[in-house]
């Protein structure tokens, strides 16, 4: 697992350009086995993000954020919800100072995101909550179902899922998250040097911040952005039929296994005392 953190804050200014979150292709023999995702799942939400927070640990020079979403919950597919809604915890995130740390494997958040989540755990023992992380996150957009990274899901044969090909919907791969106030962004001596780099005076960098709202990364490359066009995609599988097939599914997986354990929200005053090391352990399916 790999750590990239990316100091952003004046992308949100139009001052630097590039984008973020590049990754290669899926493999689709990794991804889209329901029976392996279900047996290493405690509890299969479908759910909508209602709030997005970050958390940053500092030790001794090091630091290392943490997100923590709180998914407000439709239905459940597998398992027993101990409350209509769920907060799980993941490795990475916003470090409040204007950088982002992309942890490979590990998705990204932002209120209004609508998913089916295949959970292992909340996410407050290890770096991500969810069983193979990323491809134990289905996304839902216009009644249709993608997977993490917005390939579409164009059905589901045998217990596994067909993986389409494509961009997919450039709004699955548009990310914002709120910038830090000034005070807390001139902390990081990235953002200083951008500052010089630009020729700006610190008041003057002010002045243009205080219009800043979020900070906008869009993945796809260093030369990919949101104002590039983008591959077609054909439409994902109608998240009705999506979920018929993954209960169905599920009903069968599930007969054989004992009780699961019940799913509580991790806490956000719940924090390690020292940074995560980057490389651990991550939820996988059996």
């Amino acid at each position: 697992m790999s750590v990239i953190r990316r100091s952003v804050v004046f992308t949100a200014l139009a001052l630097l350009a590039g984008g973020a979150f590049a990754h290669s292709p899926p493999d689709p023999s990794a991804v889209g086995n329901i029976p392996r995702l279900s047996a290493g799942a405690n509890l299969v939400v479908q759910g909508k993000a209602t709030k997005v927070e970050y958390r940053t640990v500092r030790s001794a020079g090091s630091a290392m954020p943490y997100t923590f979403v709180t998914y407000s919950i439709s239905k459940v597919l597998q398992g027993a919800a101990a409350a209509p809604s769920i907060t799980l915890r993941f490795l990475g995130g916003a470090d409040g100072r204007g950088g982002f740390v992309s942890v490979e494997g590990v998705p990204v958040f932002q209120p209004g995101d609508e998913d089916i989540l295949f959970i292992a755990h909340n996410g407050e023992g290890e770096g991500c909550a969810l069983v193979n992380c990323e491809f134990g996150r289905f996304r839902v957009f216009q009644n249709g179902i993608y997977e993490a990274h917005g390939a579409p899901v164009l059905g589901v044969a045998g217990g596994r899922m067909k993986i389409g090909e494509g961009d997919g919907p450039i709004e699955l791969a548009t990310f914002r998250y709120p910038p830090p106030s000034f005070g807390e962004a001139i902390k990081d001596p990235e953002v200083l040097a951008d500052i010089a780099r630009l020729g700006l005076t610190v008041s003057q960098a002010r002045a243009q911040y205080e219009g800043v709202r979020s900070i906008e990364i869009s993945a796809g490359g260093d030369d990919a952005g949101p104002d590039l066009p983008r591959a077609a995609s054909t439409p994902g599988l109608d998240v009705g039929t999506f979920v018929s097939f993954v209960g169905a599914t599920i009903r069968t997986s599930v007969a054989s296994r004992g009780a699961l354990a019940m799913v509580r929200s991790a806490s956000i005053l719940n924090l390690p005392a020292t940074p995560a090391p980057f490389g651990g352990p991550m939820p996988m399916a059996p």
